[in-house]
């Protein structure tokens, strides 16, 4: 088989399509999820999460896709800013990291924010992306 370079400049336009077309969607996922847990809306964060999901939280809790459904339809969070997101994919694996602040009122009343650092891990499997695994850390103030 001969290889012109019109056949390898599509290939290479196919993969770096790949790596913008992943990039996007996760970011619309990333969206769709904050947009659901303001809402308290359990099956649709579930989509987004493999069932092997694994959190190591900013207090090094180990989280699983059960404890992350128990927290959407249980959070006080009112309102989520994020920004500086970043993915790099890696194959069928991504990683994303995001800057995220966090509105909410605690049962008390008391209103509070909480800013973050967050690197979620991406795999596409099955034509679909799901975060398999995640850290996230608090921001000092400085």
């Amino acid at each position: 088989m001969r290889i012109t370079g019109a056949t390898l400049l599509v290939v290479l336009l196919g993969c770096a399509t790949g790596a913008i077309d992943a990039r996007t969607q996760i970011l619309r996922n990333s969206k769709a999820i904050t947009d659901a847990w303001l809402r308290h809306d359990v099956q649709t964060v579930a989509k987004y999460f493999d069932d092997d999901f694994s959190e190591v939280t900013r207090s090094g809790r180990k989280l699983t896709k059960k404890d992350i459904l128990a927290a959407v339809a249980s959070n006080d969070e009112t309102d989520t800013i994020v920004s500086d997101e970043s993915v790099t994919k890696y194959g069928s694996i991504a990683i994303e990291t995001a800057h995220i602040v966090d509105k909410g009122h605690k049962n008390s009343g008391e209103t509070y924010t909480a800013e973050t650092r967050v690197m979620n891990v991406w795999r596409f499997r099955r034509g679909e992306w799901r975060i398999i695994a995640a850290q996230t850390t608090f921001v000092t103030p400085r």
